[in-house]
């Protein structure tokens, strides 16, 4: 029943009204939000119609700012259609977490909301339909809570670029999405988080960071991503963090870092046994972990290095145990790195830092 007829009838502490719903077998329909509050109680418990049947949601009242923490986790709502209004101007962690049947929430541009909790929209996999990220553009980064849409199907970010606000990928905001590219990252796009895009199995390439303000890789940021092919993508990064490419098996080569490269975290490409060179057109030698190829047998690999470096990285440790450091002609895809032009060109490693763009190696030249 609505509690506005239970707390006439018996007294208990706010609290404790607001966990009557928790749990509840609520049968499949709409909620019509105006039937559980009032006046008096113009505010939702946490948990309150978790694990419910509830399909669609009726956001009828004019005097709840918020919605709390795990309020409609688990339910069966299929989108946020009927939850526009501008009263509503916060969402609480894990709001709609594991709504495995919620494919719409472009409702939240009509609401007050600017930012998302923790774990709001996580572990939404639908096998029906992906989750569309319509509705984001009035989002901002100030507040951004981690893990947002984690194991959640969303395949495409397109939406990230028609929201001037959000400028920063948040942790594990996108991991386990289910992504195969990442177009709508522009250069509003100063920074990523930890793990952001992790576990994106049919993620192949990150050229769409050319386009961006990014210059780190952040830790564990790429870690899982099977498929990643390449680092082209990579010529301004200055910075690569702990497990940053940890497990990407699928990766054949690290060219695509650029002159800039300074540093090399543990367990950088950790497991990437599909490597089958190493190319750093660094203009000195990057420091590095001695961890940051465990798991991959460097003694088998050869190093491409520039020709003025080339002595440099073969006394240097981590670095030195690598098959064979030598220069070697490179051949620059201009239309893999942005570039205005198409086709190739050979240039030589110590040339590199004077084309302003991204290299890598033809591995039959």
């Amino acid at each position: 029943q609505p509690w506005t007829n239970i707390y006439q009838n018996i007294s208990v502490s706010w609290y404790e009204l607001s966990q009557l719903y928790e749990y509840s077998h609520l049968p499949k329909r709409s909620v019509k939000l105006g039937d559980y509050v009032d006046v008096y109680y113009p505010a939702f418990g946490d948990r309150c119609f978790r694990q419910s049947g509830i399909t669609s949601i009726d956001y009828d009242v004019n005097n709840v700012k918020e919605l709390p923490e795990y309020c409609f986790a688990e339910t069966k709502i299929t989108s946020l259609e009927g939850m526009q209004s501008s009263v509503l101007t916060a969402l609480g962690e894990y709001c709609f977490y594991g709504c495995k049947n919620l494919h719409d929430i472009s409702a939240l541009h009509e609401t007050g909301i600017t930012t998302l909790p923790d774990y709001c929209f996580a572990e939404c996999w639908s096998y029906v339909s992906p989750l569309s990220l319509n509705g984001i553009e009035n989002l901002t980064s100030e507040g951004m809570g981690s893990h947002v849409f984690e194991n959640s199907r969303v395949e495409h970010i397109g939406q990230i670029a028609s929201a001037p606000l959000i400028t920063e990928i948040a942790p594990y905001m996108f991991a386990g999405c289910g992504l195969a590219s990442l177009i709508g990252l522009t250069n509003k796009i100063t920074s990523l988080g930890e793990g952001c895009f992790s576990g994106n199995a049919l993620l192949t390439d990150i050229k769409q960071l050319l386009g961006t303000g990014v210059t780190a890789i952040p830790d564990k940021c790429f870690q899982g991503c099977t498929m990643l092919n390449s680092l082209i993508g990579c010529w301004n990064i200055t910075a690569i963090g702990e497990y940053a490419f940890s497990g990407c098996t699928g990766l054949l080569a690290t060219s695509g870092m650029g002159t800039e490269i300074d540093s090399i975290g543990g367990y950088a490409f950790q497991n990437c046994t599909g490597l089958k060179q190493v190319s750093c057109v660094a203009l000195s030698v990057p420091t590095i972990a001695s961890t940051a190829f465990d798991g991959v047998t460097v003694g088998d690999i050869p190093l491409y290095v520039r020709e003025d470096t080339a002595a440099s990285f073969a006394s240097a440790t981590t670095w030195n145990s690598f098959n064979r450091i030598r220069p070697r002609t490179i051949r620059v895809h201009l239309e893999d790195i942005g570039g205005t032009d198409s086709g190739d060109v050979n240039i030589t490693p110590s040339d590199a830092s004077n084309t302003g763009i991204a290299v890598s190696i033809d591995p039959e030249q």
